[in-house]
């Protein structure tokens, strides 16, 4: 995908079947995960490409080690900061009815950026529209809203949760033993 590609797919939850086993079905299945709501995510008319300063909010990324003079972008006051890295940033945007899972393809990573910039050009190059409100914007992509952002203070928060690493277990015994 080239830079600054946006993907967006709706958030459900699968289908585990009837899950045949030695003793036939699965007794218990087990969840631990975090959720990190921490990294404001603003949207951005200027940003030309996805910015982000927060690395947690990366679900692959690649480091950058060797610095090129392509490796830097100008910011608003003119001063050239360097790329850390880039990669693939993947959150869920919280609506009234759900929520949807947004990736961003080619994102940077810039540690020194006192934001984390969501860029709503490259946005409306994928074919996201934008609907304005009294209170914000929302966004939608194949006529399907996909996520709003508020207006605070004359920035656009994007309404969202990142869920970090999310392990499930099946166990099929019929007794619970504590095992730790």
């Amino acid at each position: 995908m080239s830079a600054g590609t946006a993907s967006l797919t709706i958030n459900s939850l699968q289908d585990l079947g009837s899950g045949s086993s030695s003793s036939g079905y699965a007794k218990f299945i087990f969840m631990a995960g975090s959720i990190f709501n921490g990294g404001k995510l603003l949207l951005d008319s200027a940003a030309t490409l996805h910015i982000l300063s927060d690395c947690l909010l990366f679900t692959s990324y690649t480091l950058i080690t060797s610095h090129t003079p392509h490796d830097f972008i100008s910011i608003g006051d003119t001063q050239d900061v360097s790329i850390a890295g880039h990669g693939t940033v993947v959150f869920e945007a919280q609506l009234p009815n759900g929520y949807y899972k947004i990736t961003l393809h080619n994102a940077l990573h810039i540690p020194k950026l006192a934001a984390n910039l969501v860029s709503l050009g490259t946005l409306q190059q994928q074919e996201v529209s934008v609907v304005s409100y009294e209170n914000g914007l929302s966004l939608r992509f194949n006529g399907q809203e996909v996520f709003h952002a508020s207006l605070v203070d004359t920035l656009y928060h994007i309404n969202h949760c990142q869920i970090q690493k999310v392990s499930a277990y099946i166990v099929t015994s019929g007794s619970l033993r504590l095992w730790h």
